[in-house]
């Protein structure tokens, strides 16, 4: 599932409904790890958990050197944004699928990420003679279950669904497995190879974002931006699956391009938290006078906390760098505020991704793994170029993606 806002937002990928938090609570891996040292305590009745990373020193300022040169060759890659269209995977005749009918469960409509993917999704799909119905389960389980179990009843050739976890929607996918439709499943995992658990229930197919590459990249450009002297603090969401893949990225890269460098992790557990513990998280964070950077990781969760490191003063020292690329984080930055850096992928690219994965389904053909959507990092180096008042898809420096699948699927 993706971090994103609220409805108030301009993003929304990451909805889980509270009461999927909950009853997922016992089936979520914690979070963090990689690191070469590390130790873990409880936060008390909060339930909060930190853990530290500490790479080793050894080598000195020769070894912090090569990190720097490192991180600062992904880095360009990452603020120019992609050049090119990169094929996810063979060509094939999507002219199979047409007639086809395909149950686009979205997770929130009226969260304009998700009504942009949805949008985006049926375009793709319409270009290969699809037909379309798109329902709204709200981040509702139940509802969720309910509509999906309606596209079964429907008799329809294949199911999206988005941003809740299989183990949720078990019972209808299991249903759906057993008709003989394919479910293609948004936003769980980092992209990879389907889980074993996934294809038990009846996941075919996944359509995700690489949020642990956004992870490398943003300890990258904090490691250029600070030479090699990070001292950070990480807020992750426990309760929710998707958020670990950054984590561990992080810890990992960390200890890659800057050793001897520190980052500790605050658990906040579930976006219903929010408001309640960032600004405090935040608070205590800055008045610790080494730390120099916070990590929330997704860039919703960073406008929360900005006034309290006004509050603290210590705009001059601490600098944010986050994930998802939202409007509002991304006006922040241009104004010169707190935060400094966010990273994120392209909206319509995604959503053409999810037809691609569909539309080899409904044509016999195996779906990919990774469909390659790349990221784009703004920060104050680039951001002056970005035209925020114009619509997202103009952000990235995007290739004509749309003409390098149609072509994929033998459309164009």
């Amino acid at each position: 599932m993706r971090g994103k806002s609220t409805p108030g937002g301009a993003k929304g990928g990451l909805l889980l409904a509270v009461a999927a938090l909950v009853a997922l609570a016992a089936l979520v891996a914690g979070c963090g790890g990689g690191s070469s040292s590390s130790t873990t305590s409880s936060g008390g009745s909060s339930g909060e958990t930190k853990t530290t990373s500490e790479s080793g020193s050894e080598g000195g300022s020769s070894s912090s050197s090569s990190g720097i040169a490192m991180a600062e060759e992904q880095l360009h890659e990452a603020l120019e944004g992609p050049s090119k269209f990169i094929t996810p995977g063979p060509g094939f005749d999507a002219s199979k699928a047409k007639g086809k009918s395909v149950y686009i469960v979205a997770a929130d409509l009226s969260v304009p990420f998700i009504k942009e993917l949805t949008e985006g999704t049926v375009e793709a799909l319409e270009k290969a003679g699809v037909h379309t119905t798109v329902v709204d389960h709200k981040d509702n389980p139940a509802t969720a279950n309910r509509l999906i179990e309606q596209a079964v009843s429907q008799h329809v050739d294949a199911i999206i669904t988005s941003s809740l976890p299989a183990a949720v929607i078990a019972p209808s996918v299991e249903q759906a497995k057993a008709a003989g439709i394919p479910v293609v499943q948004e936003f769980e995992t980092d992209p990879g190879p389907l889980s074993a658990e996934a294809k038990k229930i009846g996941i075919s197919a996944q359509l995700t974002e690489c949020s642990g590459c956004a992870g490398e990249v943003l300890i990258d450009w904090a490691t250029v931006e600070s030479e090699g002297k990070i001292d950070g603090v990480g807020f992750e969401n426990s309760g929710i699956p998707f958020g670990k893949y950054q984590v561990e990225a992080m810890n990992k890269r960390l200890e890659e391009v800057c050793p001897g460098c520190s980052l500790k992790w605050e658990d906040v557990q579930t976006p219903e938290n929010w408001a309640t513990k960032l600004p405090t998280l935040a608070q205590t964070a800055v008045q610790d006078p080494s730390v120099n950077f916070l990590f929330p990781v997704y860039d919703n969760m960073a406008e929360l906390m900005v006034p309290s490191v006004h509050a603290g003063n210590a705009t001059e020292r601490v600098k944010i760098a986050t994930y998802n690329a939202d409007k509002a984080p991304l006006e922040a930055l241009a104004k010169g505020d707190v935060i400094a850096a966010d990273d994120g992928q392209p909206t319509g690219w995604l959503a053409w991704g999810a037809a691609d994965q569909t539309l080899r389904l409904l044509s016999g053909v195996k779906p990919v793994v990774d469909e390659k959507v790349p990221l784009r990092l703004f920060d104050e180096s680039n951001i002056g170029s970005v035209g925020l008042n114009e619509p997202s898809e103009t952000w990235f420096n995007s290739p004509p993606y749309k003409a390098g699948y149609e072509k994929l699927w033998g459309l164009g």
